[in-house]
């Protein structure tokens, strides 16, 4: 792919290729991949321990609706910008300029990945 030049606050030059449809789309295969292998086991987990209705909910929501939804928040927010799947692939989330993104950045494009997707 094509590099694109980007040039910083201090007018210096960076040259950074961005990542390929391809890469990305198995960065998120990978990610989805992980989530599916993270419900089959707290599933199975679930159908053990023989909880009581009213609580398998609540622990339903906790401890498996929320680390999924927060996912890729969390994953791009304390690891550089890279979920699981990106490190494998060795690829990241950074802003246009080339810096990091803000906490307020990932929020927003967690926000929107509904939209994009």
């Amino acid at each position: 792919m094509a590099e694109s030049t980007i040039i910083t606050g201090q007018f210096v030059r960076i040259s950074q290729t961005p990542a390929s449809i391809g890469e990305r789309l198995m960065a998120l295969i990978i990610d989805y991949f992980l989530i599916g292998l993270y419900i089959f086991s707290t599933a199975t987990l679930l159908s053990k321990l023989n909880l009581p209705s009213e609580f398998s909910w609540f622990f339903f929501l906790c401890v498996v609706y929320l680390p999924i939804l927060g996912y890729s928040f969390l994953c791009e927010m304390f690891n550089h910008g890279q979920s699981f799947g990106k490190k494998l692939i060795n690829i990241r989330v950074v802003k246009v300029d080339g810096s990091t993104p803000s906490i307020g950045s990932y929020l927003l494009r967690w926000l929107l990945f509904p939209i994009d997707g």
